[in-house]
């Protein structure tokens, strides 16, 4: 994050690595669909991201790196930013990096593979009328409305929906497909999500009846495969509401299975993968009205970028000798990777020689809180992503289509 929220200082100097970030244009500044835009020109937000992979292939020297050694990082929208980046580089030899990492996120399985086309540009007219530029000139009429003016609109209009669009440049059509055909770059990846990442990301108070009419409609999905998930769901003990069976099934059809699925996939093309499942919980530095998130999407960047320290101070979070201890490894294992991506983080890569062991659990085995990684056996993951085995072809074939 290129925000000011996130200061890499710390990280760097512990794991002795370089660490740039930057800022790039997101939304309508972003990905602006506009039709006198050619569509090569309007995901101005990745272009953003490769301007700045470019400066620091030119620039890495100067603070001590080496250029040959980069490694693409992101967490959540940044996540898809790298998959994306694996994508748009296919061709170049070599790309700008060498490895990547995508903590929760991916762009190219399951409902996170939806992009934008060029043809639809009625979200682009939509906004530009609300902001009073509805017209034949709307482009050159949006660049004279103050940038403050654009952001209070955009929080005026919640279904906005604004993403990144097929341009066949920086993003290709039907990601999932070109893992499969070895259209990407092969570099090492390290792969993660957190254990629930769903409790921070769907409403407390929603039903399980009508959570599944939204995500898992008909026709994608018929009413016997729509009773099974839910069937399977309930029959955990540990998922006593319908927030939290709701939260299990947002987690797994969203990100868990997706991020497995595409750690397949760079597995077959013989890309090495690493993938972890984080079971670990910041729920002591929050307020207990938050402990219901339990390890919630994001919890790992609290971790991994906050200032731990056992003694409260301006600036830093009071973590308890285990969690400190913990979030220590996990900075470590990222350093591991950054520093030598083929030697991987640690624990054995998927489908390698040691599968179905070749998933690891990173803090929590039983409930027990490790400092470690546990490689676990997979056959559980598979099994709660199973019941979304017929879905995810319907989806990527709807989302091919669009």
């Amino acid at each position: 994050m290129g925000n000011g929220l996130i200061d890499l200082s710390g990280f760097a100097g512990y794991e002795d690595i370089v660490a740039f970030t930057f800022n790039y244009r997101t939304n309508v500044f972003g990905f602006p669909n506009a039709e006198d835009i050619p569509l090569e020109q309007r995901n101005l937000g990745l272009h953003d991201q490769r301007l700045a992979l470019a400066w620091v292939q030119a620039n890495a020297r100067a603070f001590g790196g080496d250029p040959e050694k980069v490694t693409i990082w992101g967490e959540s929208a940044g996540a898809a930013s790298v998959d994306i980046h694996i994508h748009g580089y296919a061709d170049a030899r070599p790309p700008p990096f060498r490895a990547g990492i995508m903590s929760s996120g991916q762009m190219s399985f399951g409902l996170f593979s939806g992009t934008g086309s060029g043809r639809d540009t009625q979200p682009w007219k939509d906004f530009a009328a609300l902001v009073g530029c509805g017209g034949a000139d709307s482009l050159s009429c949006m660049r004279s409305v103050p940038a403050e003016k654009l952001i209070q609109s955009i929080a005026k209009a919640p279904k906005l929906r604004i993403v990144p669009l097929v341009d066949n440049v920086t993003v290709p059509a039907n990601r999932a497909a070109a893992w499969r055909d070895e259209r990407v770059a092969k570099v090492p990846l390290l792969m993660s999500t957190m254990a629930e990442e769903g409790r921070a990301l769907v409403n407390r108070n929603i039903t399980v009846p009508r959570f599944v009419e939204t995500y898992l409609p008909e026709p994608l999905v018929t009413k016997e495969q729509r009773d099974a998930i839910i069937s399977h769901y309930r029959s955990k003990s540990r998922l006593r509401t319908d927030f939290d069976v709701v939260a299990a099934i947002y987690t797994d059809f969203l990100w868990q299975c997706p991020q497995q699925m595409l750690a397949n996939a760079s597995a077959s093309i013989k890309n090495p993968a690493w993938n972890a499942y984080i079971n670990a919980s910041v729920a002591e530095l929050l307020p207990e009205k938050y402990h219901f998130l339990g390890k919630f999407h994001g919890a790992d960047v609290v971790l991994l970028f906050s200032t731990p320290t056992f003694e409260a101070h301006p600036g830093g979070f009071r973590f308890s000798p285990k969690l400190y201890t913990f979030a220590n490894y996990l900075r470590g294992i990222i350093g591991r990777f950054v520093r030598n991506p083929s030697g991987g983080p640690g624990w054995p890569a998927v489908r390698s020689s040691y599968q179905p062991w070749d998933v690891a659990t990173l803090g929590d085995v039983n409930d027990e809180q490790s400092a470690g990684a546990t490689p676990v056996n997979r056959t559980q993951l598979d099994a709660d992503c199973s019941v979304f085995a017929d879905i995810y072809p319907l989806v990527e074939q709807a989302l091919s289509l669009s």
